[in-house]
């Protein structure tokens, strides 16, 4: 789990206070965020701020004379309520009046009053998990798997550029993992949908989300909960299970990475529910899909201290379902290796699955 983000908004008149803030958070285990983070050949500022505030646990304005003859950061302030991320004014002077003075807030007579010390009794790791458990957080919603894979490459390149490359945690189904990383039109996207081809557009769009996770899991690793139990072929016709079973093994195969970075779990029936994280930047959630459509109505929150919450739970049931498997983290790459060989050796592939050459 990575350390809890805070983003500092201020003043640049009071560059010294920030500086103070800055090596107070740190001090506490957290990653300070501010506008010094922002990378000038990326989107505009305004829109790189939104989303650092968006994907923080915490949000810290300095409140300062200096910044109250500055709109902006009032708007951030606004900004981040609106975006449900916890508010932890620092004020050096007196609280100013309004609805700032409802928050939590560490009051200062100037920056030599104990900064650290009032800093200190934050509970900042409480803050979070409440806003993680009780708070409702802001999402938006992909309807179809076109949808979803769009916003899941979105996000997902997101992450890697904000906080680098990250674990992905994916459970239900035969996981983006099963997509074939090929162009439209190949034997493995002819063999995946056997009797139900689906459009070219749609073997893009899922090729651009497994390679977007993928960069991730290459680097950072994956959890893996994958469903065996789903009769495939009844609904897409011979060879559809063969193909995405195949894919899959292809690509754990080819993740050559140290002992426990990659853990996967084979049930024989999960339930019609589909979550997937990478890192902690960003939740994935689909509660019903419609069998041959994928998951619909998938939800997606960037909202830190929920998508947190949802990184404990799962790796917290990770652990339970590799104990019940009979395997540790380390070696359950390898078991299911051996597993998804041996199904593979007794489906029937489809008619146009690549035959090995002897």
């Amino acid at each position: 789990m990575s350390k809890p983000r805070a983003f500092i908004s201020y003043s640049h008149e009071n560059g010294d206070a920030f500086e103070a803030i800055r090596v107070a958070l740190e001090s506490r285990g957290l990653i300070p965020w501010s506008d010094c983070d922002l990378t000038p050949h990326l989107a505009g500022f305004t829109e790189q701020i939104k989303s650092y505030i968006a994907h923080s646990h915490v949000f810290l304005p300095i409140l300062t004379p200096e910044s109250h003859a500055r709109g902006w950061v009032h708007q951030e302030i606004g900004f981040a309520v609106a975006m449900k991320v916890p508010v932890v004014p620092i004020c050096i002077g007196s609280l100013p009046d309004g609805m700032i003075q409802m928050s939590q807030a560490v009051v200062l007579n100037s920056l030599a009053d104990g900064l650290e010390k009032k800093l200190g009794r934050v509970r900042f790791e409480d803050l979070v998990a409440e806003a993680g458990l009780h708070w409702q957080p802001p999402s938006e919603s992909a309807l179809e798997i076109e949808d979803r894979a769009l916003l899941l490459e979105r996000y997902a390149d997101e992450a890697r550029r904000f906080i680098g490359h990250q674990c992905v945690r994916q459970a239900g189904g035969f996981s983006s993992f099963s997509l074939p990383d090929e162009s439209s039109g190949h034997a493995h996207w002819i063999a995946r949908w056997a009797d139900k081809p689906r459009g070219a557009n749609t073997a893009t769009l899922l090729r651009r989300e497994r390679r977007a996770l993928e960069a991730h899991a290459k680097v950072g690793g994956c959890k893996l909960v994958v469903s065996l139990g789903t009769d495939i072929d009844q609904y897409y016709g011979l060879g559809a299970k063969h193909a995405r079973f195949s894919i899959f093994l292809d690509f754990l195969e080819r993740l050559q990475l140290a002992p426990g970075l990659v853990q996967v779990v084979l049930l024989e029936k999960y339930p019609p529910h589909s979550l997937l994280t990478v890192g902690d930047w960003f939740v994935a959630e689909s509660r019903a899909g419609r069998f041959g459509r994928g998951f619909q109505q998938t939800l997606f929150t960037a909202h830190a201290p929920s998508v947190t919450r949802q990184v404990e739970e799962f790796d917290h049931d990770m652990r339970g379902w590799l104990d019940a498997q009979g395997t540790s983290a380390e070696d359950s790459r390898e078991w299911a290796i051996q597993r998804l060989r041996v199904e593979v050796s007794r489906l029937e592939p489809h008619p146009s699955w690549p035959r090995k050459r002897t």
